[in-house]
């Protein structure tokens, strides 16, 4: 019976817990949390007012004494001389002369020293694909490979086009393979000018 008791005054205290908590606003009171929220206030922003002085139109040029002017002639470009490649900067028009059908149109520039690269397309006929060339140039002589930039399509014939050729009077000519997934399809005499 002692147990029995021990365990009915567990069972009351218990209770009286709860009903104390459940009891200890009033009814109708609104709780109030006791942690406060994250302020979630903008930052103010800083804004200053923008300033109407206009620069200088006409900047001064300091010349060192004993260094000579880069710019004398009025042309930016004038620092350093150009480099074979820079020669080869430009658009050019390739034609292939057994194939009327067939050109290569390409924008060439130079990437450093004798370095070539650029981009353009392989036309045949109405169809256009897209190419990347590289290569590179010695003296008179530019080497260039230019490949397929597009995905593999039905009733592509080429997918690269080998170049040698030789710059005279600003015309390219020499001799081209061109190529099928590495194997050999054609070759010939090239010529290319500026476009």
């Amino acid at each position: 019976m002692r147990a029995k008791k021990a365990q009915i005054a567990i069972i009351l205290v218990s209770l009286s817990c709860i009903s104390i908590a459940a009891t200890a606003l009033e009814p109708g009171t609104i709780a109030v949390p006791s942690i406060t929220g994250a302020n979630m206030d903008m930052p103010k922003p800083l804004i200053t007012p923008p300033t109407m002085d206009m620069p200088d139109p006409s900047p001064k040029v300091t010349v060192v004494e004993g260094k000579r002017d880069p710019f004398a002639d009025g042309s930016p470009f004038n620092e350093t001389e150009g480099s074979d490649s820079d020669r080869m900067s430009g658009k050019w028009r390739v034609r292939f002369a057994s194939r009327n059908d067939l050109s290569l149109s390409l924008t060439l520039w130079g990437s450093g020293g004798n370095k070539v690269m650029g981009f353009g397309s392989l036309n045949e006929g109405a169809a256009e694909n897209s190419f990347s060339a590289s290569g590179s140039i010695s003296g008179d002589e530019l080497m260039l490979t230019a490949r397929s930039a597009a995905p593999k399509f039905e009733g592509q014939r080429y997918d690269q086009c080998d170049l040698d050729l030789i710059l005279a009077n600003d015309s390219l000519s020499g001799s081209y393979i061109l190529r099928w997934q590495g194997e050999e399809r054609e070759r010939g005499n090239a010529t290319a000018v500026r476009a």
